[in-house]
Order: C-alpha cells, then sequence, then structure tokens
C-alpha cells in the first residue's frame, strides 16, 4: 500500500472519529506501520503530526458549533475532549486568540 492510501485512510478514520478518543498507534497500525514510522508519513504528507491534526479538526468543528448552533459552549467543549468550559476556553484562546464566546458573539467562523 502506498503512502498516501494509508494517509487517505488515516484522516477518514480520524474524520469519522472526532468526537471519540483517537488511538493514533491503532491508526498506524491498521496502516500497517509503527506508530513512530506513521507518524513521519503522517507529518511529511499532511504537515502535522496526527495529534496536531485531530486537535487542529476538533477545534474547527467546535468553532463551527459555536456560530452555526445554540449548543452550549460547555456542551459543545465536552462533545471534543474537554471536562469543563475553563479548559475547552482556555485551549481554543490558545489556538485562535479568541475565547469560544467572542466568536459566538460577533458571529466569527475561523478556520
Amino acid at each position: 500500500m502506498c503512502y498516501i492510501n494509508s494517509i487517505k485512510k488515516a484522516l477518514n478514520y480520524i474524520e469519522n472519529n472526532l468526537q471519540e478518543d483517537i488511538d493514533l498507534s491503532a491508526i498506524a497500525k491498521e496502516a500497517g506501520y509503527s506508530l513512530y514510522h506513521f507518524h513521519r508519513i503522517f507529518k511529511g504528507i499532511v504537515g502535522d503530526s496526527m495529534k496536531d491534526y485531530v486537535r487542529k479538526r476538533r477545534f474547527t468543528e467546535a468553532a463551527k458549533e459555536l456560530v452555526y448552533t445554540n449548543k452550549s459552549i460547555v456542551e459543545i467543549g465536552i462533545k471534543y475532549g474537554y471536562e469543563s468550559r475553563e479548559g475547552f476556553s482556555r485551549a481554543f484562546e490558545k489556538v485562535y486568540g479568541r475565547n469560544p464566546s467572542e466568536v459566538r458573539r460577533d458571529n466569527l467562523f475561523i478556520l
């Protein structure tokens, strides 16, 4: 199997499981590589580590939900793996430079 097909499988798995705990070593094993080797392949092709890619995708989906739904910030944070509103808000602001309340209030969708 070529690297591109392995990456496609990994990306599909990640997209279908953003709201779940994602076992990166299971993804690597499914692709037929060690975690270390697949991590290098993934980063070389995608440009981010698998962990960073998953984190960015989760925040992108969370930002969409902040703007386009009426779900509470804590509900969105929990959905994407945070245990509290504070933890989610801190991490979100660290990535985007704005907290979730500001994004919702100003109706800003940040990619």
